[in-house]
């Protein structure tokens, strides 16, 4: 698999560490990466993390601009260049919370205002272009990263994960 040479697992734990204890956690994408990250709410909150997808540009500004130290954003961006996306995390930076990003590059713009960086180099096929590709790979990276999230204490994730499937 090309994508399991170049996965850091050692990122993906410490990024997951911080998470787990921040304050706030906000989630932001655009476009396919807003999907993901209503996702990984989702599955966030089947275990009692308590995080925010936020559904538009001016929404994750709002976000931003209440974000501090001790908060965190978890930014999903293929390109890494979107250019709201990119103004959200400024802000969220410059106000003290940590940033962790999920895209195909180290070096694209908003990695590089990244704290954590989980790199998801995707190959672009003939029938489904690049955008398919990434979302799967994105999809399985942050799997990884909520397992990484819930074994920080997996007695609390069991037990709230049974109780959520129990009453809902």
């Amino acid at each position: 698999m090309e994508g399991q040479s170049i996965v850091n697992v050692d990122e993906i734990h410490r990024a997951a560490r911080f998470f787990a204890q921040a304050n706030q956690r906000d989630l932001y994408g655009a476009g396919g990466s807003n999907a993901i990250c209503a996702d990984v709410q989702h599955k966030f909150l089947r275990i009692g993390v308590r995080c925010q997808a936020y559904p538009d540009a001016h929404i994750m500004m709002m976000s931003a601009s209440l974000l501090k130290e001790g908060d965190v954003v978890l930014v999903v961006s293929h390109s890494g260049r979107t250019s709201d996306i990119k103004s959200a995390v400024e802000l969220a930076k410059k106000n003290g919370a940590k940033i962790i990003c999920i895209t195909h590059s180290y070096h694209s713009p908003i990695a590089k205002l990244a704290d954590f960086i989980i790199c998801s180099p995707a190959p672009e096929t003939p029938l489904l272009g690049r955008n398919a590709s990434a979302r799967i790979l994105q999809l399985t990276l942050l799997d990884a990263f909520f397992v990484s999230v819930a074994q920080l204490n997996i007695g609390a994730s069991e037990f709230k994960y049974a109780k959520n499937w129990r009453d809902c």
